[in-house]
């Protein structure tokens, strides 16, 4: 009887399983289709309705997903991604791995959404291990830092670590790679290395970032080198305190400006700059000397050293006791400040004792003192100036916006001498510009090493600055004197061109 009954089980048996396979192939293939992809999109979303969004998503659960647009708001920060991808292994998860082959996104954005700081976790052990291939994120935007361009990385991790290994990142011309490890018990202890290269591929820095300590207080010791120029630097960190800058030092000397911005005249700085916080803001001292200061004409910069103090509290920079000593013993001072969370700022500076053939040999030997005001944000910024020397004022305003300096309109008096002046500069591409002059009793002489005269008319200039200068000019002059007789000059016989 018993024998009987054993083929009957063996059968029963065999069906079961059968069952089980088609079940389990059943379940998979809904997992393949677009309403199985569909309910897992509804379920995340139905977690938090207000939190999360999730729009535009596309493939399949066991294939290539896709995501349009993904915003999650979580407690003191907001994630925002566009044009995400995900590749997985879904079959890894049977042994106890979360298998990632790759996850690109277009762009991410991750902004804090409160003034709290964020708090040290209890742990960071992950239940399962999880490994990443590649993560790749074409831009990505964190709070008060350069956007970062490019961003390639493989990871893994799990109860007992984490490793994150970042294979090309781009941040302005710099190129960057490394790798850290950390811990996952408290403090959390950490160590990795960052390499940088940077130049738009003429390589004219290389740098090595070494980072130690932990999460909880990290330090970062900075080596440099590039075109003949040295840099060091240490810096203390807190990522989890509400000042995480705790302290910094940097140095840098032999720094030639020529490589790095051309088109400016020459100067050989170097650089010290410290911070640290004190009485409940983040302060710190920028140092700049300059042993190659010169004239603008003979290429050099004319300028011998800066000294600026500065602080930091809940979003507003100011900058303090700003001191810029000039080539002949003249001196700029002034102070500023910039508000981060309308992004925008002002400063005001005091010009003394400034010597312009000291600046410029092709420039009279005057002496000039005033005031600048500058207000604005990051697109626009408005200039105000007054300033005097030898008996003569300017006063100018002027506008920065959109690449395009306008100086809308300025007054330059000498005794009876007057100029009115208006115009415009293109600082990209050929640098075009156009001024225009209204003239009464107007003595070049008195600012420039030209002829003395007297003009009274109209004057224009336009033209370009590259690649080399032109100069379109024209004239309408009447009742002026030029090298002491009368002079006067009609458009048609003054209009020339200058290169």
């Amino acid at each position: 009887m018993a024998a009987k009954k054993r083929p009957i089980m063996l059968k029963i048996a065999a069906a079961a399983g059968a069952l089980c396979v088609l079940a389990v192939a059943a379940g998979v293939a809904w997992l393949a289709t677009p309403q199985a992809r569909d309910w897992a999109a509804s379920r995340i979303i139905a977690m938090d309705p207000q939190r999360i969004v999730l729009e535009g998503v596309e493939g399949s659960l066991l294939g290539e997903l896709r995501i349009g647009h993904l915003r999650f708001e979580g407690e003191g920060f907001v994630f925002e991604g566009e044009g995400l991808a995900l590749h997985w292994r879904p079959s890894r998860l049977l042994f106890g791995t979360l298998s990632l082959r790759q996850i690109r996104a277009r762009t991410v954005n991750y902004g804090s959404s409160g003034q709290t700081a964020a708090e040290l976790p209890e742990s960071l052990a992950l239940p399962l291990r999880v490994n990443m291939d590649t993560l790749e994120i074409g831009q990505l935007r964190l709070p008060d830092l350069p956007e970062i361009r490019g961003l390639r990385l493989d990871y893994s991790g799990d109860a007992a670590g984490h490793r994150v290994r970042l294979l090309d990142i781009r941040v302005a011309d710099c190129r960057l790679d490394g790798e850290a490890r950390i811990a996952v018990q408290r403090p959390y202890p950490i160590d990795g290395s960052i390499r940088a290269g940077c130049g738009n591929g003429k390589e004219l820095l290389d740098a090595r970032l070494r980072l130690t300590g932990s999460l909880q207080t990290l330090q970062a010791e900075l080596d440099a080198g590039g075109r003949g120029a040295k840099a060091q630097g240490r810096a203390r960190l807190s990522p989890f305190s509400p000042q995480p800058l705790q302290e910094l030092d940097l140095s840098a000397e032999n720094i030639d400006t020529r490589p790095w911005l051309p088109g400016l005249p020459q100067a050989r700085l170097t650089l010290r700059a410290a911070a640290a916080p004190s009485d409940g803001l983040l302060k710190g001292t920028l140092d700049l000397d300059n042993a190659l200061a010169g004239s603008i004409d003979a290429g050099r910069m004319p300028f011998t050293g800066a000294r600026l103090h500065w602080s930091l509290s809940s979003g507003r920079y100011v900058a303090e006791n700003l001191s810029v000593a000039l080539n002949g013993g003249g001196r700029i001072n002034g102070s500023g400040h910039w508000e981060t969370d309308t992004g925008t700022g002002a400063a005001e500076l005091q010009l003394r004792g400034i010597t312009t053939a000291r600046l410029d040999r092709r420039l009279q030997a005057l002496r000039v003192d005033g005031q600048a005001v500058i207000r604005g944000d990051a697109r626009q910024q408005r200039i105000s100036a007054r300033l005097n020397a030898a008996g003569a004022q300017l006063t100018a305003d002027a506008l920065h916006a959109g690449g395009r300096i306008t100086l809308e309109k300025a007054l330059l008096r000498a005794g009876r001498s007057e100029a009115s002046l208006s115009g415009h500069l293109v600082l990209e591409g050929r640098q075009e510009y156009a001024l225009r002059a209204a003239l009464q009793r107007f003595d070049p002489s008195v600012f420039a090493a030209v002829p003395p005269a007297q003009l009274n008319g109209l004057v224009s200039a336009e033209g370009r600055l590259v690649p080399d200068w032109q100069a379109h000019i024209t004239a309408k002059l009447a009742d002026s004197r030029f090298r002491g007789r009368a002079f006067a000059a009609r458009d048609d016989e003054v209009r020339r061109r200058f290169r």
